[in-house]
């Protein structure tokens, strides 16, 4: 474990600044293919590869021996070096989301569902898949609800209710403590939730 822990915060400090950098500029909508003059594939493999190294790292790290601690993030001891906790809370995080990204372009690929028809054909249930999703635990659905908005597939309304209702990872560790109040938690941020995304759906939509 403390060898692991090392290795991964060396890993951290080696792509860190760059991945930051990339990331910042994905935010902003810049083109990274032509801007850095490669090949998309090339950026592709190495997305990959570092989302799978990424992943090992906290199988490795990761000690299962209930529910709770699968869904719960790494406990840090007092003697780690900052880019260690850094590295077991991405880790985490990352795994999680690859998770919840790989299940999703499956579901598209053999359900053949295109999601940009089905909401114009069903636009009124649009707000209400948006804040059910984010009744999802983690942030890997939330952050395809995003990325399905800033391509046009799904509208604001459906955006605005996701990210009311979106508990996010902290929903991990409450369901594995507490199932009952997970629940009624996430009920308390659904019904605003649901109220503002067709307030919003109906006066601007």
């Amino acid at each position: 474990m403390p060898t692991t822990l090392k290795f991964q915060g060396l890993v951290w400090q080696w792509i860190m600044i760059p991945g930051a950098i990339v990331g910042l500029l994905m935010a902003a909508q810049v083109d990274i293919v032509s801007l850095f003059n490669v090949n998309e594939s090339v950026i592709r493999i190495l997305g990959a590869a570092i989302a799978l190294t990424l992943i090992f790292l906290w199988a490795a790290t990761c000690e299962v021996t209930n529910y709770e601690s699968m869904v719960s993030e790494d406990k840090k001891e007092r003697q780690n070096k900052i880019f260690q906790k850094v590295a077991l809370d991405t880790n985490f995080v990352t795994s999680w989301v690859v998770v919840a990204f790989i299940l999703f372009e499956l579901l598209m690929l053999y359900g053949n569902v295109q999601l940009e028809s089905l909401f114009l054909k069903f636009a009124t249930f649009a707000p209400l898949a948006g804040v059910v999703i984010g009744m999802i635990p983690g942030c890997g659905p939330q952050i395809i609800t995003t990325s399905l908005y800033l391509s046009g597939a799904i509208p604001l309304s459906a955006q605005i209710g996701n990210a009311i209702s979106n508990d996010g990872d902290a929903l991990f560790p409450a369901i594995a403590l507490s199932p009952k109040v997970a629940l009624i938690a996430t009920m308390y941020s659904s019904i605003p939730a649901v109220i503002v995304a067709y307030s919003y759906y109906w006066l601007f939509e």
